[in-house]
């Protein structure tokens, strides 16, 4: 049989142990490279290296990027030939005409052209204000002649 555990002793601490053996070392530039699981880790890479393993699956597909600027326009293509069944050359439209496009903006007002003809004349307006007066009108036509009931006047009776 064993006996009860004794009480803790109440005397100082001694004195500190002897110092331990020295650890291993560690180059800090190693530790920077090798322990960031692998962001920059740049070990082994200019390294000779063996021969390449088989290409891994594809990846998911990426976010959409933004729209790009418009291309330019190409140029225009050459007319459409069909061939029919029999071997003959058809020409003109294929398919169904698409859509309208949208109107294109106003140009350049070109020269003026020729002056037309004169046109029919218009109704007759309104009465307007009254002007000013006129001119004072002309002396009017010269009166007949009148008889004469004396004698001709002859200056030899005057004496």
């Amino acid at each position: 049989m064993q006996g009860e555990r004794g009480q803790d002793g109440l005397s100082l601490p001694g004195p500190p142990g002897p110092p331990g053996p020295p650890g291993p070392v560690i180059n800090l530039q190693d530790l920077m490279l090798n322990d960031t699981e692998g962001l920059f880790n740049f070990s082994g890479t200019f390294e000779p290296q063996g021969p390449l393993g088989p290409r891994g699956p594809k990846g998911d597909p990426g976010i959409p990027g933004v729209q790009g600027p418009p291309g330019l326009k190409g140029e225009k293509g050459e007319p459409a030939l069909t061939i029919a069944a029999d071997g003959s050359l058809l020409s003109g439209v294929i398919g169904p005409q698409g859509p309208k496009g949208v109107k294109g903006e106003r140009g350049v007002s070109g020269p003026p052209g020729v002056t037309g003809p004169v046109g029919p004349t218009g109704l007759k307006g309104e009465y307007g204000f009254p002007g000013r007066p006129g001119r004072h009108g002309l002396h009017g036509r010269k009166g007949e002649k009148g008889d004469s009931s004396g004698l001709p006047f002859c200056p030899l009776f005057m004496a």
